[in-house]
């Protein structure tokens, strides 16, 4: 059996990325402006940002209702969707990046390491080429993550700083490479473990999604100081403060548990929304596997070639 190729794993990858971005995105724009504020920037004291994720949740889908018109649409959908064009944008092009670069990674290790394409690599080398995808991956679209992140923020307090450098928040962005990494290393070795003995080698949806759970609630917790800083770093709250003068701040006003601030709304969002995206693209990956779609697909390939 041949190795996906990167176009491939890089579409199903942002296929996936999109669906769950949008499915979640309302609890999106709730954690990041819960992540991005501090004690000198009008921290959130109200009910709704202190409520736990699921309650957060439950609570911004009773305030949708069926519209009447398009109009009507907008204006219901607007406060929970602000800055989502961006977000499609960015999502798109880190995605497709991501896997692209992963993938491409993966096939060239194998060739050097004289391996099977469809050999499975060790936790290791996964982690390795996962943490160099990402970071290439952070290199180029931070720019993007920035926009998006100041779009959410501004809507609920204060004006976009128009002076703030696209690349605030790299130190930790580039650190945060570890997340993916560790994510998708975890949810390899998992799937290796339930798989090892079963013919054809694949997960089912629900248990893709409930290892994808499982994978993104590891990397979470271990990197969420970062994530945390970065927010702050982001939005413009941190005064142009290197992450280590960021992440003192933190400590200093908020104690060790505002560097987990935050932290049920992102396991809330991310977990659920990573986990999705797994489900997704196994079930993605499972059909272009699949012989009779393989069939197909090179059966039109070769028409197209002779016309």
């Amino acid at each position: 059996m041949s190795s996906p190729s990167p176009l491939a794993e890089a579409t199903s990858g942002v296929i996936g990325s999109l669906i769950s971005m949008l499915t979640f995105y309302p609890l999106d724009v709730h954690k990041t402006r819960v992540q991005s504020s501090n004690k000198l920037s009008s921290p959130p004291t109200t009910t709704q940002t202190k409520s736990k994720s699921v309650d957060l949740l439950l609570r911004i889908l009773s305030t949708f209702t069926i519209p009447n018109s398009l109009a009507e649409a907008k204006q219901t959908l607007s406060p929970h969707y602000v800055g989502v064009q961006y977000k499609i944008i960015d999502t798109t092009v880190s995605s497709f990046t991501f896997f692209f670069i992963l993938t491409l990674l993966k096939q060239k290790y194998k060739k050097m390491a004289l391996l099977n394409p469809s050999s499975t690599l060790t936790p290791h080398v996964n982690l390795m080429l996962s943490s160099l995808a990402a970071m290439a991956n952070t290199a180029i679209t931070l720019p993007l993550d920035g926009v998006v992140t100041r779009k959410q923020t501004s809507a609920a307090s204060e004006p976009v700083q128009p002076k703030l450098s696209p690349w605030a928040g790299l130190e930790p962005a580039l650190m945060l490479s570890s997340n993916p990494a560790i994510h998708f290393t975890v949810y390899d070795v998992l799937k290796s473990a339930i798989v090892k003995d079963r013919e054809g080698g694949v997960l089912s949806g629900f248990e893709a999604f409930l290892v994808g759970l499982i994978a993104k609630s590891v990397a979470t917790i271990i990197t969420y100081p970062l994530i945390r800083a970065k927010q702050i770093m982001m939005s413009g709250n941190a005064k142009d403060a290197t992450l280590q003068q960021t992440t003192t701040k933190i400590y200093h006003d908020e104690g060790v548990a505002g560097l987990y601030r935050g932290l049920e709304l992102q396991l809330g969002h991310t977990v659920c929304k990573a986990a999705l995206l797994m489900s997704i693209r196994e079930q993605i990956s499972n059909i272009t596997k699949n012989p009779t779609f393989l069939y197909l697909f090179r059966a039109r390939k070769a028409r197209n070639i002779r016309t």
